[in-house]
């Protein structure tokens, strides 16, 4: 996986520029699952998977209850209490959400895990004159060194 650092088309990637790359490759692999298979697009079939278990997960819960799998539905609870227990559910799901993150079983880049973040104005890399005018003058050096091919007129 590669991404581009944002000033490469630019001039040379400042290393400012590459962590920002390498934290968005951080991201796709830690957030996505893309790592969890060789080829996560391959055929498409990872992605229709995900999908079709998320369609038969929103079947089998209500919206709000998808979060524990538990259904709400049932006459087990009046209509009135309904309410009240899609509160308990959001702040019991938040509850176990919180635990994965401090306990590092769910992982967010930036906040659990690859927290190292660039904070100063991205500045391009400049090359100067001087190394222009060295580099030049080691191209021109390589190149009268080099063999001339024979000549293939007649």
């Amino acid at each position: 996986m590669h991404t581009n650092a944002l000033d490469e088309v630019l001039a040379l990637p400042s290393e400012r520029a590459a962590e920002i790359a390498l934290s968005t490759q951080q991201v796709i692999a830690e957030e996505t699952g893309v790592t969890n298979v060789v080829d996560p697009l391959g055929g498409s079939w990872y992605v229709e998977d995900l999908t079709d278990r998320l369609e038969a997960a929103q079947r089998r819960t209500s919206p709000v209850s998808a979060i524990s799998g538990r259904r709400h539905d049932d006459d087990r609870h009046p209509p009135r209490h309904r309410g009240w227990l899609v509160q308990a559910e959001i702040a019991g799901g938040g509850v176990q959400y919180n635990q994965k993150l401090e306990k590092g079983r769910k992982k967010v880049v930036g906040v659990n895990v690859h927290t190292s973040t660039v904070e100063e104005p991205l500045e391009i890399l400049r090359v100067s004159h001087e190394v222009e005018r060295a580099q030049r003058a080691t191209l021109a050096d390589r190149r009268s060194g080099r063999i001339s091919p024979p000549s293939t007129q007649r």
